[in-house]
């Protein structure tokens, strides 16, 4: 078996003691130079073709020698056709000795070959035993040990450990060649097929001297693994247990392959004595023991812990599982977990963002779960859910990998389910919170729950006959979905029916089972008949009250082949329920306040004008803010004795105060005007009804009246208010009859300035928040507002120009109310009214 150096172990190693140099080059040497030299004498010839072989057979490799041996014979028949001796006796005699030679010296080869070989498993058998005598490391030992193993006694050497009993654990691989680190890997990670009948019984030896495919196929695990063992190229092995003191303590596995040399009886003994010498020098170096001190102490602490424990092999083979492991596998006993196959299992695996890990698969044999990771191991059946969180130990091994895995599994289920409990109840605190739509809150509420709490979702709320009507409805699956809208609305439910009264007063969540309709109120049966055929099963009914006030229903459903709801998920729809009640509840009100508030704000809002023969009129309304449309500035038109008042004013403040301020000089105003028809005695009115409210209450007002016919004679009274512009020909002006503001004090008095108009000319009247406008380069201001009306030719006109320069004046929306009214007097001719005599309120609401 052993073909290599006299002295040096290693072949790969082309030093001067290997067979390259001491046997075949010194040959051809010879050959070569016996040509070169052209001798012719006999005694030359016969003296190379004995001293070559002879010199090769002094490396001790016999097939070296024999390959020496025969080209030295046939250089010797040769020499006869260069000597011109050929079938004389001296050439028969040459040739005889050179044949003679070559035959003795493949003899001395053998004989030198075995002298080497047992010298040199002398050598290596005092070098195991010399591994155990200081008790080293047991990596140190074991690496010395295969080191010396291989390549001189095999091209791959394994050995394995007895564990706990009746199991093997494979502990050293090495191998030889190239390609050894695959090889390796692909040995460390094979089960043991021969090992046990050697480890457990038998003579303890198994040799096999020439391997053919049968042999191949019987150790195979299968197709893929038949095609790797076909590729390691083995052509014989030797299998040896390791004995130390009486017991058996693992294998030994010497396999050639590459070098292409077969094991043979001799090699055999050898390899039985070198194991017990292994054997002995690993037990003194404390292997056994250790390994099982390592299983007794696993053992002990792992089946006192409450959570599961699952210890692995190296190569993931599991070999122990403490009772809380069996009880999470559903599975008797460890035996019959060990069995299970992957994919073969009851559990599907998810990670924390649901991708899938595995199908029929249990967390252990996933070895690539990483430390502190979390997984969700679902019932592939019912769909019960466990979270766990891997945390995972390696105990090392004598060369330093992981020889067991060691890993704990925390069952974070609560922690897991809370994290989503929180998770929707502030999603629906956030939709809650942010619409005022009842029914599209509710559609996008169902929605979020589905499918994050149930599998389907649907709301009913009360109708004003007491029937149950469907306001929202989601499901996982958007044709069941329609479905399941169907149903509901094939199946209507009255909230005085049978069975519902109870239901509907429930402070809880109540379950229900769309497979067993007789456990439902007897008014939902029908609709518990349609809900089990499209595949649902387990529903939860939760009421919607806001105190004592139904303000409906929300029911969860999970499709038949899902497990019941459990109590953390009746906790959730209990939470939510209660938020959803009061969410309803308050977006009604606030939606019929809104609908309260619009209807006031378009009171508020300017009517329409009045036709006034005589007089064009155009009015500019624009209420501070996107979403008002009222504001604290008004204006009004109002019929008086003898012609029209106008008037035009700004309440101080903002919101609900201004608006009803706006309400009370509106009215006040018109009721005085029907009345005495006097601007100054209607402002003295508003005022004693501004100082008879609580608080600060001002208003500023400019009041005017146009007659009737229309001759140009317009009356005005300034309280506090812009004074009026008058636009002519000649240029603009204002109109200032001063007045005090409204509101501020009892005994205050207003003039009345009379005007009289030519036709053409225009009056403009507005309040403060068109002057006091801001943009880049300040306010606006009265000069520009002079400015920009000076041309205009009728009253269209010069409100479509204040109304582009505050656009393009303006940084952004207006920050305060802005009106305005522009009147003209008309040159009427012949009586006819032009076209331009009225132009409606709302003409003049926005600025853009």
């Amino acid at each position: 078996m052993g073909d290599g150096a006299t002295f040096a172990i290693r072949r790969d190693q082309l030093g001067f003691h290997s067979w390259l140099w001491t046997g075949l080059v010194p040959a051809l040497v010879a050959l070569g130079g016996l040509v070169a030299l052209d001798a012719r004498s006999d005694v030359i010839i016969t003296g190379f073709f004995a001293i070559v072989p002879f010199a090769t057979a002094m490396s001790g490799d016999v097939r070296v020698t024999a390959v020496v041996g025969v080209l030295a014979v046939v250089a010797s028949g040769m020499s006869g056709l260069w000597n011109e001796n050929f079938d004389t006796t001296s050439f028969w005699v040459r040739f005889g000795l050179g044949l003679s030679a070559c035959l003795f010296s493949v003899f001395i080869a053998f004989v030198l070959e075995r002298s080497n070989r047992t010298s040199r498993r002398l050598q290596l058998l005092n070098e195991v035993a010399e591994e155990g005598g200081e008790r080293p490391s047991l990596a140190d030992t074991l690496g010395r040990i295969l080191d010396l193993a291989v390549p001189e006694l095999a091209d791959l050497c394994v050995i394995d450990a007895i564990s706990g009993g009746d199991s093997m654990e494979r502990i050293a691989v090495r191998a030889h060649g190239p390609d050894r680190e695959r090889i390796e890997r692909y040995l460390e990670s094979r089960e043991q097929t021969v090992q046990a009948d050697v480890a457990f019984g038998g003579d303890g030896l198994i040799l096999n001297t020439h391997v053919g495919d049968s042999d191949l196929e019987r150790l195979a695990a299968d197709a893929e693994d038949l095609e790797r063992l076909r590729g390691l190229g083995v052509r014989s092995y030797v299998v040896v247990s390791l004995r130390s003191r009486g017991r058996r303590i693992g294998v030994l596995s010497l396999i050639l392959a590459s070098s292409g040399r077969r094991h043979s009886r001799e090699d055999a003994r050898f390899s039985r004595v070198l194991a017990d010498r292994i054997a002995l020098s690993l037990d003194n170096a404390g292997l056994f023991s250790d390994l099982e001190s390592v299983e007794m102490r696993m053992d002990t602490v792992m089946g006192v812990l409450d959570e599961p424990v699952t210890i692995t092999e190296r190569s993931g083979r599991l070999i122990f599982a403490n009772e809380a492991a069996l009880e999470l596998a559903g599975a008797g006993d460890l035996g019959e977990l060990a069995q299970a196959e992957a994919g073969t299992a009851e559990f599907d695996l998810y990670d924390e963002g649901g991708s899938l890990l595995g199908r029929g698969t249990l967390p252990w044999q996933l070895p690539e779960l990483e430390r502190g990771r979390i997984v969700r191991m679902v019932h592939a059946e019912h769909g019960e859910e466990t979270w766990l969180r891997i945390r995972s130990r390696a105990i090392p091994a004598i060369d330093n990998r992981p020889m067991y895995l060691v890993t704990a599994y925390e069952d974070v289920s609560e922690m897991k389910l809370a994290e989503f409990a929180q998770s929707v109840f502030a999603s629906t605190g956030e939709l809650l919170a942010a619409s005022t739509d009842p029914e599209l809150m509710l559609q996008r509420l169902v929605s979020l729950l589905t499918p994050r709490l149930a599998d389907s979702c649907a709301v009913l709320m009360p109708r004003g006959d007491g029937g149950l009507e469907l306001a929202a409805v989601a499901d996982a699956e958007l044709s069941r979905e329609r479905m399941l809208t169907a149903a509901i609305h094939a199946h209507p439910i009255h909230r005085d029916g049978p069975g519902m009264p109870e239901l509907l007063s429930a402070r809880e969540p109540v379950l229900f089972d769309a497979a067993d309709p007789g456990g439902w109120p007897d008014a939902a049966q029908p609709l518990a008949a349609g809900i089990a055929a499209l595949g649902l099963g387990s529903v939860m009914a939760q009421p919607l009250r806001v105190g004592e006030r139904l303000i409906g229903i929300i029911g969860f459903a999970n499709s038949a082949e899902r497990r019941p709801f459990t109590g953390l998920e009746q906790r959730i729809a209990l939470r939510i329920s209660e938020r959803v009640a009061l969410a309803i509840d308050n977006a009604r009100i606030a939606s019929e306040r809104a609908e309260i508030a619009e209807t006031l704000q378009n009171g508020l809002r300017p009517s329409a004008m009045p036709e006034l023969p005589g007089w064009a009129l155009s009015a500019l309304y624009s209420p501070a803010g996107a979403e008002n449309r009222a504001g604290g500035d008004f204006y009004d038109l109002l019929r008086i004795e003898g012609g029209w008042m106008v008037v035009i004013g700004d309440v101080t403040g903002h919101g609900a105060r201004a608006a009803s301020l706006t309400a009370l000089a509106r009215y006040t105003l018109r009721a005085a005007s029907a009345m005495t028809g006097d601007p100054r005695r209607a402002l003295a009115e508003l005022n004693r009804a501004l100082l008879r409210r609580p608080g600060a209450a001002l208003c500023s007002v400019a009041a005017l009246t146009l007659d009737q016919p229309a001759r140009g004679r317009v009356r005005v009274a300034v309280a506090g208010h812009p004074p009026p512009l008058i636009v002519h020909e000649a240029g603009t002006r204002e109109v200032d009859p001063p007045g005090p503001i409204l509101g501020a004090f009892e005994d205050a008095d207003w003039e009345l300035e009379t005007l009289s108009l030519e036709p053409g000319d225009q009056l403009v009247v507005y309040t403060d928040g068109v002057v006091e406008a801001r943009g880049q380069g300040g306010r606006f201001g009265a000069d520009r507002l002079c400015r920009c009306l000076g041309d205009c030719s009728d009253p269209d006109e010069a409100i479509q120009r204040i109304r582009s320069e505050l656009a393009q004046f303006a940084v952004g929306e207006l920050q305060d109310d802005a009106a305005a009214l522009a009147i003209m007097l008309e040159d009427l001719g012949e009586g006819s009214v032009p076209a331009g005599s009225r132009t409606a309120a709302g003409a003049g609401v926005s600025l853009s």
